[in-house]
């Protein structure tokens, strides 16, 4: 038994090439040059017929499906009749599959919609749209309902774990937006006051500003947007993973889907 794949070929009196493939035909043992078949097949003088045998094959995987596939390919191109009995019936399976699906012709395109046709379209898409976010917030809003009356059941670990992670975990990045707009304050107002000797009351502006003023502004924008890319992005690996889907099956309320652990479940 040969370790490695084999190609030989044998051109028959009447014409017919016979492709001979032997041993291991896999792609992590290596694989034979096969320009020897494309050789045979083009001449002189031009194979009438090409055949195979894998007699003496012991196993093999998608390399020989593309051996035998090339060697289709540069018959029909040439008018050379194939005969594929002599390959591995899962060998030929697959290439009656592939030749199937490149007999299907591809959908006529869909002809191109007529200006009052596409306004429709994107009034019916836009309506849905707003009833699907009035669905969810009315089930968000009854979930609320239930929880205010004591009739939801909560997941506390996991509500605790999203608190801190909207909470505490944007301190850092809160801290360091707040500081350097503190200093851009503090270097603005020395600059404009100065001319005026008025650059002691610099720290006065930068506390009133940043206390009062810019300090709750900033670190709302800065904690809206950390967690919201943070949720976005997780609801979108769980619709690719399919886990939307199978909160949809389990007749779970989209106020409870929402959450990313479903730690809202209303009865």
């Amino acid at each position: 038994m040969a370790d490695e794949g084999e190609i030989t070929v044998a051109r028959l009196p009447d014409s017919t090439v016979v492709v001979h493939v032997a041993g291991r035909w896999r792609m992590d043992v290596g694989l034979p040059a096969s320009r020897g078949v494309d050789l045979a097949i083009d001449g002189p003088p031009v194979a009438a017929r090409v055949a195979f045998d894998t007699d003496a094959l012991t196993s093999w995987d998608s390399s020989l499906l593309v051996l035998a596939q090339r060697v289709l390919d540069r018959c029909r191109r040439r008018g050379i009749a194939v005969d594929t009995t002599g390959l591995p019936e899962g060998v030929r399976r697959l290439i009656a599959l592939s030749q199937a699906a490149l007999g299907q012709r591809p959908p006529p395109p869909s002809a191109p919609l007529r200006p009052l046709a596409r306004l429709g379209t994107r009034a019916l898409e836009r309506f849905d749209a707003l009833v699907q976010l009035l669905r969810f917030l009315g089930e968000l809003a009854f979930s609320l309902v239930l929880l205010a009356g004591g009739r939801a059941r909560v997941r506390w670990r996991d509500l605790l774990a999203e608190i801190q992670a909207a909470g505490a975990s944007s301190l850092s990045i809160v801290a360091v937006v707040c500081f350097l707009l503190g200093m851009i304050l503090a270097f603005v107002g020395d600059v404009t006051l100065r001319p005026f000797g008025a650059s002691l009351y610099v720290a006065n502006v930068v506390t009133v500003a940043m206390v009062r003023e810019l300090g709750p502004v900033m670190t709302a924008i800065v904690m809206a947007g950390r967690t919201g890319s943070a949720y976005a992005a997780q609801l979108g690996t769980m619709k690719v993973t399919q886990e939307i889907d199978a909160l949809t099956t389990m007749a779970l309320p989209r106020a409870s889907s929402w959450c990313c652990r479903a730690c809202w479940r209303c009865r």
